[in-house]
C-alpha cells in the first residue's frame, strides 16, 4: 500500500511539473508573439508619424496603431467616463503602473485634439524613438533644482495655452509593487497657473501585462476610468497641496490598489 501511495504522489508531482512547464512555454510563446506584433505594427506607424505634417494626423496614426496592437494580441481595452473630459484644455492625471501606460492611453483617449504626454529629459536619449515621441508633442521635463522646476511648469503652461490637453503621471515613477505612491505637485501648479481643470483618471491592468523589471508581456484586460474634475482655488502653496491631496484621495479607490503612502 505504501508503495502504491508513493507512486501516486510521484505521478501527481510529475503531472504538476508538466502543467507548470506547459504554462511557462505557453506564456513565453505569447510574449514572443506579442513582441512580434508590436514591432510589425510599430515600425511602419513610426515612419508614418514622422512623415506626417500635422500633429493631429500623427496622433490619429498613433491611436490606430496602438489599438491594432492590443486587438492583435487579444488584450481587451475599455474606457469609462469619456463624457467627463472637459471640452477645453485640461490636465489628465493618471496613476503610473507600467511602460505600457502611455500606449494604453494613446489607444483609448480621443486623438483630436489629443494629448501631449510628459516625460523625463532622459527620453531624448532614446535614439530612434525620440523623433517619434517629439513628433507626437512629448513634453520633456528636467529634473533638478527650482530653476528647472519653474521651466518645466512654464513648458506645460505653454502647451495648455496653445490649446493642448496634457497627460501627467503625478507619482513620477512606477514600481513592480502595486499601489498608489505619493504625488508630486507639478501638475497642480501648472493647472492653477494656467487656470485649467485637473481630471482624475485611473488605469488598471497594464501592470499585470508588463510589470516593471520584466520584458515578457502577459495577456490581461486593460481599463481606464475617467473620474471627477478638480479646480484650483488659488496658487499659494497651501491651496496647491490641498488640491494635490484631494486628487490623490479621489484617485486611490479608482485604482483598486493599496495606498503606498499610508
Amino acid at each position: 500500500m505504501n508503495g502504491l501511495n508513493t507512486v501516486n504522489l510521484a505521478g501527481k508531482a510529475l503531472s504538476l511539473r508538466i502543467v507548470n512547464l506547459t504554462r511557462r512555454i505557453a506564456g513565453a510563446a505569447y510574449g514572443i508573439y506579442a513582441w512580434a506584433i508590436f514591432v510589425t505594427l510599430a515600425l511602419p506607424a513610426c515612419l508614418l508619424i514622422v512623415l506626417a505634417r500635422q500633429v493631429a494626423v500623427r496622433r490619429r496614426i498613433a491611436r490606430t496603431a496602438a489599438r491594432l496592437v492590443f486587438w492583435s494580441t487579444r488584450i481587451p481595452l475599455s474606457i469609462n467616463g469619456l463624457d467627463r473630459l472637459p471640452a477645453g484644455p485640461h490636465i489628465l492625471v493618471v496613476n503610473h503602473t507600467s511602460f505600457l501606460d502611455a500606449i494604453v492611453l494613446t489607444a483609448l483617449l480621443p486623438s483630436s485634439p489629443g494629448y501631449a504626454f510628459t516625460a523625463r529629459q532622459q527620453f531624448r536619449k532614446q535614439g530612434l524613438l525620440w523623433p517619434v515621441l517629439g513628433a507626437l508633442g512629448l513634453l520633456l521635463l528636467r529634473a533638478g533644482d527650482a530653476r528647472h522646476l519653474s521651466s518645466n511648469i512654464e513648458k506645460i503652461i505653454g502647451a495648455l495655452k496653445s490649446g493642448e490637453n496634457v497627460v501627467m503621471f503625478p507619482e513620477g515613477e512606477f514600481t513592480p509593487i502595486a499601489g498608489l505612491r505619493r504625488f508630486h505637485s507639478g501638475a497642480f501648479v501648472a493647472a492653477a497657473k494656467a487656470e485649467v481643470p485637473v481630471v482624475i483618471g485611473a488605469l488598471g491592468g497594464a501592470r499585470t501585462i508588463l510589470r516593471s523589471g520584466s520584458w515578457m508581456p502577459r495577456r490581461a484586460p486593460v481599463a481606464v476610468d475617467i473620474g471627477p474634475v478638480v479646480h484650483a482655488a488659488g496658487m499659494d502653496h497651501v491651496t496647491i497641496a490641498a488640491m494635490r491631496e484631494e486628487a490623490r484621495r479621489l484617485m486611490l479607490p479608482m485604482t483598486g490598489e493599496p495606498d503606498l503612502n499610508a
